[in-house]
C-alpha cells in the first residue's frame, strides 16, 4: 500500500490529466494501478471522490474540496525543498505569474525581462488572461490582480495605485463630439470588458458627489489589450488607467476627457495564497517588481498585505 502522500498526489494526477490513462502515463504506471489506488483512497476516506462514466470523470463535491487539499499539500513540499535547496546556493526554480494581457505586456513582461537579467536560474512561466485564474488549482504563484478584490483567504499585497482617465482619441472626437457633463457620457460608445465587474456601468464623481452611470457601446471584447487598441483606433471611448496612457496622451493619440472630474483609483494586489509558505525566489520577485514599479515613476502604492 502507498503512502498517503503518494495516493494524494495519483488522485491529483488523474484531475488535472482528466483521466486515468493520461495520469498512468504521466506518473509512469499501469492504468489498472492507478484506478486501484484511486480505489483505495475513497475506501479508506470513506466517501466518493469521482464521478465515473465511459465518456468523462468528474469530480464530486467532496472530490473537489480534495483536490485542492491535495494540491495545497503538493505546493507545500515543493515549497519547503526549494527553501532547503536555495540556502545552499542562488535562488532557483520556476515562478508562475498571471496578470491581464495588456497591463501585462506594457508593465510586467519588461520587469520580469530586468529580473532574469538579475535571477538567470529563476524560470518564469507567464500566463497573460483576463480571466481569473484560480491559484491553487493551476498551481499559479503569483497573480496581479486589480482590486478591488473579494474575500478570500488569499493574501494580497498591494503593488501600485494610480488615478482611472476617461480617455478617446481625436478622430473618435471629430466624429462624435467631446463629453463635457455626466449626462454627455450616455450618449457615447463605449469599448466594454466583458470581465469588468460591472461592464455597462461607471462611476463618476465631481464636486464631492459620485454618480452612477449606465453606460453602452457596440464593441465588447474579454481581452484588455483588444480594447485599447479598439479605443486608440476610434471605435469609442473608456475609462483607463494613468499609467497605461501616458505616452499615448503625451504624443496625441489619446485626449484626457472631462478632467475636472474623477473616474476612480487603479489598485493592483500581488495575489499569494500563504505568506508563511513564501519562497525565497517569490519574495525576490515580489520585491522587485516593487522597485521595478518605484525606479520607473509609477504610483507605488504603500501598505502592509492583507487578506484579499
Amino acid at each position: 500500500m502507498r503512502s498517503t502522500s503518494e495516493s494524494m498526489q495519483i488522485f491529483a494526477a488523474v484531475v488535472t490529466e482528466g483521466s486515468f490513462t493520461q495520469a498512468a502515463k504521466t506518473l509512469s504506471l499501469s492504468k489498472a494501478a492507478v484506478s486501484q489506488q484511486v480505489k483505495q483512497l475513497e475506501s479508506r476516506l470513506g466517501v466518493k471522490l469521482l464521478n465515473r462514466s465511459t465518456r468523462k470523470l468528474s469530480l464530486t463535491e467532496a472530490g473537489r474540496d480534495y483536490y485542492h487539499s491535495c494540491l495545497r499539500v503538493h505546493s507545500e513540499i515543493q515549497a519547503a525543498e526549494e527553501r532547503l535547496a536555495e540556502l545552499q546556493g542562488e535562488p532557483k526554480g520556476k515562478l508562475k505569474v498571471t496578470c491581464t494581457a495588456n497591463f501585462g505586456t506594457r508593465h510586467i513582461v519588461p520587469a520580469i525581462i530586468a529580473f532574469k537579467r538579475l535571477y538567470p536560474a529563476i524560470g518564469i512561466e507567464l500566463i497573460m488572461n483576463d480571466q481569473i485564474q484560480e491559484l491553487v488549482a493551476e498551481n499559479i504563484d503569483v497573480a496581479f490582480r486589480f482590486g478591488p478584490l473579494l474575500p478570500s483567504q488569499l493574501v494580497a499585497r498591494p503593488v501600485l495605485k494610480c488615478p482611472y482617465l476617461l480617455c478617446a482619441s481625436p478622430e473618435y472626437l471629430q466624429r462624435f463630439g467631446t463629453p463635457r457633463k455626466i449626462d454627455d457620457l450616455k450618449q457615447h460608445n463605449w469599448i466594454i470588458h466583458r470581465f469588468s465587474r460591472h461592464p455597462n456601468r461607471t462611476s463618476v464623481g465631481f464636486k464631492g458627489k459620485i454618480e452612477e452611470v449606465e453606460v453602452h457601446g457596440d464593441v465588447i471584447t474579454d481581452n484588455s489589450q483588444a480594447r485599447r487598441q479598439f479605443i486608440l483606433d476610434g471605435l469609442g471611448m473608456a475609462r483607463i488607467a494613468e499609467v497605461d496612457v501616458r505616452d499615448e496622451l503625451a504624443s496625441g493619440k489619446l485626449q484626457r476627457l472631462m478632467a475636472d472630474h474623477h473616474f476612480g483609483t487603479m489598485e493592483l494586489y500581488a495575489v499569494y495564497v500563504d505568506r508563511q509558505l513564501m519562497t525565497r525566489k517569490l519574495r525576490l520577485f515580489l520585491e522587485f517588481i516593487q522597485q521595478w514599479f518605484e525606479t520607473h515613476q509609477l504610483s507605488s502604492a504603500n501598505g502592509q498585505s492583507t487578506d484579499e
